[in-house]
C-alpha cells in the first residue's frame, strides 16, 4: 500500500511541476506581451512617442550628435 502510495506522490509531483512550468510560460507571455503592447500603443497613438529615432528618410547615419557643455568646477559639488 505504501509503495503505491509513494509511486502516486511521485507520479503527481512530476506531473504538477510540468503543468506549473506550462502555466508559467503561459502567464509570463501574456503579461510581458500585455504589458509591452499596451505601454507602445499608449506612446505612439497618444503621445506621438517612437522609442526609436528611425523615419523614412533615408539617411547615411542614425547617429545623434549632442552638444556638450563645460561646466565650472563647482557646478557638480553636491550634486544630490
Amino acid at each position: 500500500m505504501m509503495r503505491g502510495l509513494k509511486a502516486l506522490h511521485k507520479a503527481l509531483k512530476k506531473f504538477s511541476l510540468a503543468v506549473q512550468t506550462v502555466i508559467n510560460i503561459i502567464l509570463l507571455t501574456v503579461v510581458y506581451f500585455i504589458s509591452i503592447g499596451l505601454t507602445s500603443l499608449i506612446a505612439k497613438r497618444i503621445f506621438k512617442k517612437t522609442f526609436l529615432a528611425i523615419n523614412k528618410e533615408s539617411r547615411d547615419s542614425y547617429w545623434i550628435n549632442e552638444q556638450s557643455t563645460t561646466k565650472q568646477k563647482n557646478e557638480y559639488y553636491r550634486l544630490f
